[in-house]
This record gives structure tokens, C-alpha cells and sequence, in this order.
């Protein structure tokens, strides 16, 4: 049986990674080898983010004001929040000012 190393799912027919030359399902190897979101916790393959040095994956790399897609753009971040430069303008200069890592 082709199965993950880790829990023994049966992988054929589904994603499945592999680490020296051992199959893993998605979920572990998310766990072992990839990155981890700093939103979800969950591990993180491909796809990935960094915003002010925080890593997010492909479902929490949205702007936490409007949801649009931040990946590629440049972004700041607010209480470890991506923003995109188009709500961080909108937010009163106080807030603005107190934003430590302001990439923009």
C-alpha cells in the first residue's frame, strides 16, 4: 500500500508529497517540512507570503480591511494583520503613525 509515513493514509488517488524519497499526505507534511502561518498555524508549502516578517499562507494573505489578495504588493501590518496600501491610507494619521514597521 502506498500510505503517509506518518499516519499511514492510504494515498492513492491523492496529494501526497515526498521527503527522501518517502510519501507524506499534505497534512504532515505540512507539519514537518513546510512553513508555518502565522494566523492558522497550519503549515505552508507553496504560495506562501511574508509580510513585516511574518509568514501567511495563501488563504490569510489578504488584506485584513478589504480581503483583496496583498501577495506581490507591498504591504504593512496591523496587530500582525497584512494591509494593503490602499486601506493603510485610508487609516487616521494616528494610527498610521503608531504602525511600527510601515513599509510604505
Amino acid at each position: 500500500h502506498f500510505c503517509c509515513t506518518k499516519c499511514g493514509t492510504i494515498l492513492v488517488g491523492k496529494s501526497y508529497y515526498l521527503n527522501d524519497k518517502l510519501p507524506y499526505c499534505e497534512e504532515h507534511f505540512r507539519e514537518f517540512f513546510g512553513k508555518i502561518c502565522c494566523m492558522c498555524k497550519l503549515g505552508v508549502i507553496e504560495g506562501e507570503s511574508l509580510v513585516n516578517e511574518r509568514i501567511h499562507c495563501r488563504l490569510h494573505c489578504v488584506c485584513y480591511i478589504c480581503l483583496k489578495n496583498v501577495r506581490e504588493k507591498i504591504t504593512t501590518d496591523l496587530d500582525g494583520k497584512p494591509l494593503c496600501r490602499k486601506c493603510f491610507e485610508q487609516l487616521p494619521i494616528k494610527v498610521k503613525k503608531n504602525l511600527k514597521d510601515n513599509k510604505f
